[in-house]
């Protein structure tokens, strides 16, 4: 999956990594945009998931 669309820019870049290693939750804009943009229902991104340490990486 392209995330580009979804996300551009260097400030971005690296929240989009804390996200993928899941060092930073999702907000609820970025629920509503991912569910808008990929036709996901509202809860699968909302599910919980735990987030590993920043520090540890």
């Amino acid at each position: 999956m392209d995330l580009k669309p979804i996300r551009t820019g260097a400030e971005h870049a690296e929240v989009l990594a804390d996200i993928m290693n899941r060092t930073r939750p999702l907000s609820v804009a970025m629920i509503r945009r991912l569910c808008a943009d990929l036709r996901l229902p509202a809860d699968v991104p909302m599910q919980p998931y735990a987030l590993r340490d920043s520090s540890a990486a």
